[in-house]
């Protein structure tokens, strides 16, 4: 677990809050997270990402 924290954390902290509105640019956050997460876990691993809360600064 740790190691699929540490992977994602350049991509989240470059994020714009401009890229995450609305209902597509969340559907474009998991999407991007999912494919990350199967390059480190291998193929078809993950099928999708729960989002349980999301904080912007």
């Amino acid at each position: 677990m740790p190691h699929l924290v540490n992977a994602q954390q350049e991509f989240l902290r470059n994020i714009d809050q401009h890229d995450l509105r609305g209902s597509a640019g969340l559907l474009r956050l998991r999407e991007e997270l999912r494919r990350r997460f199967n390059l480190i876990l291998g193929p078809d691993t993950v099928s999708d990402v729960l989002l349980r809360s999301l904080l912007t600064q």
